[in-house]
């Protein structure tokens, strides 16, 4: 089973048309951002927590709108190392996170 201190620090996915940037802190905070086709469309803030294999997430803030405040989104985690996370959205394909050092 995976533990919480497996994933905090901070994590890039990247694909062809957008890359999730997340850092995870040690109080269950997180922030992050996305970029589509080298923009920033969202720069978020929420809380996090790891159940069992569910990775939860609860949204604060957006400064672009995109999510919603109180916005709750769940992905199952698949797998944890030191350098790398695979999560699988709810209805979605598995996401490989990289380590940023």
């Amino acid at each position: 089973m995976s533990t919480k201190g497996q994933l905090l620090g901070h994590w890039r996915y990247d694909d062809d048309s957008q890359s999730c940037d997340c850092v995870f802190f040690e109080d269950g905070t997180f922030t992050g951002s996305i970029t589509r086709r080298k923009k920033v469309i969202s720069e978020f803030t929420g809380q996090w927590s790891l159940e069992n294999d569910t990775l939860t997430y609860i949204y604060a803030s957006d400064a672009f709108n995109l999510i919603q405040p109180g916005y709750k989104d769940r992905d199952k985690l698949v797998e944890v190392s030191k350098d790398y996370y695979v999560v699988k959205p709810i209805g979605g394909h598995d996401r490989k996170y990289v380590r940023v050092r």
